[in-house]
C-alpha cells in the first residue's frame, strides 16, 4: 500500500513539474524605446543639451550636439515626451509604445518671447462644401515644423507662426491651388475657413456618373460630343456656331420663322420613369410673338416633354403673354394635361438662365436658377414619337425655329435630381451624388 501511494505522489510531482515548464509560463512583455530629435521650430536646427523626461516618469536624458536622444527599456505604455530648455517654451510630443519596436520621435521646440500668432480653419470644397482632407499647406518663408503640412480628416488646420507677412498655399488634385497672404501681429488669432473650386477638367469628365447625355459644347472641332460615355452625340440642322458660353464654350442656334432655323437633333435616349434634363440658355430673339420651346421630345398634339417660353396653351388663338413652360406629359388638345406655368417677369431672358426639369414617381418639379418654381403630378406620355431636340418644337405635322439663342451644359441624366444637386449645378455647375 504504502509502494502505491509514493508511486502516486511521484506521478503527481512529474505532472506539477511539467506544468512548470516553459512553454507555460507567462513571459513578460519586451520592452520598447525611442529615438527623438529636438529642433527649432522655425528653422529647423538642431537642439543639443535639451533636457528629456516623460510621463510617466521612466528616466531622463540630455541630447547631444545633433539634438538626438533615446529612451530605452520602456514598457508598453503611451508616454508624453517633454523637452525642455532655456530660452525655449516646453515641448511635448505623445507617443505610443510598442512591445518590442521603437518609435522615432521629430520634437520642435519654440523659442521664447517671439509671440506667435495662430491661424486656423477648414478647407471646404466647391462640392456640397463639404471639408477635404489632406490638402497640403506650404507656407513661404518656411516654417520647419510645418513641412509637409495636410489638413486632417474633417479638413481642419492650426499652425503656430511668428510675427511677419506669409505667403500660404493650398494644394489638391483635382482642384485649383489657393493662394493667401496674411500678415501676422504678435499674438494674433485668425480663424477662416477657404473653398477650393474644381478645376475645369475636373468639372467636365470624359465619363459622367447618372447621365444618360451630357453636351458640354466646348469642343470647338466636335461641339456636340457626348460626354456621358454613351456616345449620344447631337447632329446639328440649319445655322449653329459655337460661341463664348455660361461655362467655357457654347452654342448659338439662329430662328426662323419655320423650321430651317439651328437646332440640334438628339438620340431617342428618354424612356424612364425616374429623370432630369438641366440646361443653360440665353435669349437672343425670337421670331414669333407666341414663343418658342427650348427643349421638347415628342408632338405637342398628342404628347410632350417640354421646357420653353411661349404663350400658354390654354388661350385659344394665341397672345404675348409668354410663360415659362414645364411638361413631361403635356397635350395642348387638353386642359387636363397642361403644362405648368411660370410667370417670366422674375427672370430676364436675355441673361443666362439655366432650367431644370426633374420627373419621379408621377411628379414633375420645375427649377429655375436652381430655385424650386413648382410642381405637378403628370404622367410621362410621348406616344410613339421619337422627335427630341434643342431649339425645336413640333405639331402634328409641322415644327419650327423661331428662336435665336445661346445654349451651354446641356444634360439628362436617369436619376431624379435633389434641390441640392440642383443648386450645386446652378452654383458650380457640377453634379454630384
Amino acid at each position: 500500500m504504502k509502494k502505491f501511494i509514493i508511486v502516486v505522489t511521484l506521478f503527481a510531482l512529474i505532472i506539477m513539474l511539467d506544468a512548470c515548464t516553459d512553454k507555460n509560463v507567462v513571459k513578460p512583455l519586451a520592452k520598447g524605446s525611442v529615438n527623438g530629435v529636438v529642433v527649432d521650430y522655425v528653422t529647423g536646427t538642431p537642439l543639443g543639451n535639451v533636457f528629456i523626461s516623460s510621463e510617466p516618469a521612466f528616466t531622463t536624458k540630455k541630447t547631444d550636439n545633433t539634438g538626438s536622444f533615446t529612451l530605452d527599456n520602456l514598457e508598453p505604455n503611451e508616454y508624453q515626451i517633454i523637452a525642455e530648455k532655456s530660452d525655449y517654451e516646453v515641448a511635448k510630443v505623445l507617443v505610443h509604445i510598442t512591445e518590442g519596436k521603437t518609435t522615432s520621435v521629430n520634437i520642435p521646440m519654440m523659442k521664447k518671447n517671439l509671440q506667435y500668432a495662430r491661424l486656423s480653419g477648414t478647407i471646404l470644397g466647391s462640392i456640397d462644401t463639404l471639408p477635404l482632407k489632406d490638402v497640403e499647406l506650404t507656407i513661404n518663408p518656411e516654417i520647419d515644423a510645418l513641412k509637409d503640412l495636410k489638413t486632417d480628416a474633417d479638413g481642419k488646420f492650426d499652425l503656430s507662426l511668428p510675427p511677419g507677412v506669409y505667403s500660404i498655399t493650398f494644394i489638391k488634385k483635382d482642384y485649383l491651388t489657393l493662394v493667401k497672404t496674411f500678415s501676422f501681429n504678435p499674438f494674433q488669432t485668425i480663424s477662416k475657413d477657404f473653398i477650393m473650386e474644381f478645376t475645369e477638367e475636373y468639372v467636365n469628365p470624359t465619363n459622367v456618373v447618372d447621365h444618360l447625355v451630357y453636351y458640354s459644347f466646348d469642343e470647338t472641332d466636335n461641339y456636340l460630343q457626348d460626354f456621358s460615355g454613351n456616345n449620344f452625340n447631337g447632329v446639328k440642322s440649319g445655322t449653329i456656331t459655337t460661341e463664348t458660353g455660361k461655362f467655357g464654350n457654347c452654342i448659338r442656334t439662329t430662328g426662323t420663322t419655320d423650321a430651317s432655323g439651328g437646332w440640334i437633333s438628339i438620340p431617342m435616349i428618354l424612356n424612364e420613369t425616374t429623370f432630369s434634363i438641366n440646361f443653360w440658355v440665353k435669349e437672343i430673339s425670337l421670331a414669333y410673338s407666341g414663343g418658342q420651346s427650348y427643349f421638347q421630345i415628342g408632338l405637342q398634339n398628342t404628347g410632350t416633354c417640354f421646357i420653353g417660353r411661349s404663350v400658354p396653351w390654354s388661350i385659344s388663338g394665341g397672345g404675348t403673354d409668354l410663360f415659362y413652360q414645364f411638361a413631361v406629359g403635356g397635350n395642348n388638345t387638353q386642359t387636363t394635361k397642361q403644362p405648368l406655368y411660370v410667370n417670366d417677369n422674375s427672370y430676364t431672358p436675355a441673361n443666362w438662365n439655366m432650367f431644370t426639369l426633374v420627373y419621379k414617381t408621377g411628379t414633375m418639379t420645375a427649377y429655375i436658377n436652381g430655385q424650386n418654381v413648382g410642381s405637378q403630378q403628370q404622367n410621362f406620355e410621348i406616344g410613339t414619337s421619337n422627335k427630341i431636340g434643342i431649339g425645336i418644337q413640333w405639331w402634328s405635322s409641322n415644327a419650327s425655329t423661331r428662336l435665336s439663342a445661346y445654349y451651354d451644359e446641356f444634360r439628362i441624366l436617369n436619376v431624379g435630381l435633389t434641390a441640392q444637386q440642383v443648386s450645386l449645378l446652378y452654383q458650380n455647375n457640377i453634379y454630384s451624388r
